[in-house]
């Protein structure tokens, strides 16, 4: 899956802005001290990308070792969020960072792209047998 977005709300900036200094501090408590490195992309493309967080123009992005990729970037009250993987590998506070965002209604999905397009960015097959 892969799902970008915009949101224009000075409280998911400010939620936004807590979840990066969170990944930051978890990033220093654990893959600051044990460098964990995965292949990223396609083969032809592929690299090495370390796991954890990394610094992005405006905010940061976290790559788990699962190859799930998280990114945010804040300026001022707007704030993009980018997503890239597995949905069961999209970290939990990513996802309520996701269902803050689409209640306001300054909120613009930019590429949404699954197997699932009926299925809200955050939810899993799990979501779908609670309904």
């Amino acid at each position: 899956m892969f799902y970008d977005c915009v949101v224009n709300s000075a409280q998911v900036a400010e939620q936004a802005r807590r979840l990066l200094d969170d990944w930051k501090k978890e990033h220093e408590g654990y893959y600051a001290h044990n460098a964990v490195r995965i292949p990223y992309g396609t083969h032809q493309w592929q690299f090495e990308a370390p796991c954890g967080f990394q610094a992005i123009p405006g905010g940061g992005s976290w790559l788990t070792s699962g190859n799930n990729f998280h990114a945010i970037s804040v300026d001022g009250s707007s704030t993009r969020i980018t997503y890239a993987g597995r949905r069961h590998g999209m970290r939990t506070e990513f996802r309520e960072l996701l269902k803050a965002a689409s209640v306001w209604s300054d909120y613009c999905t930019l590429t949404y792209q699954t197997e699932e397009p009926g299925w809200l960015p955050w939810e899993t097959r799990d979501d779908q047998k609670e309904v």
